[in-house]
């Protein structure tokens, strides 16, 4: 399956959890889940998402699955689904990865 990553469009870490903020897209990986598409976001275990020159995903980032449209939210433990896209402010369609 296809997932987005988003990171928060300022750079920031947003380890408050905070959907609020704006979002942008920072990668697309290929990844079997959820789980699996948080490992290929990070710059230790991935060295093609590590040539994206962006840091590793954290909690707080966005995890969007292009196939079934499921948007989450990593959370300190695990990941929490978000109902509605309307609910992330991102750059999509400012943003050529897609």
């Amino acid at each position: 399956m296809k997932y987005l990553i988003l990171h928060p469009a300022d750079g920031s870490l947003n380890d408050d959890c905070v959907i609020s903020v704006k979002f942008k897209i920072v990668a697309k990986v290929e990844a079997k889940d959820l789980q699996d598409a948080f490992v290929k976001a990070q710059n230790d275990f991935n060295d093609d998402y590590a040539k994206n020159k962006v840091r590793s995903t954290s909690v707080g980032d966005i995890i969007m699955c292009l196939e079934d449209q499921t948007t989450h939210i990593v959370m300190p433990t695990g990941f929490k689904n978000i109902d509605s896209l309307n609910e992330v402010h991102n750059e999509r369609d400012l943003n050529p990865l897609i």
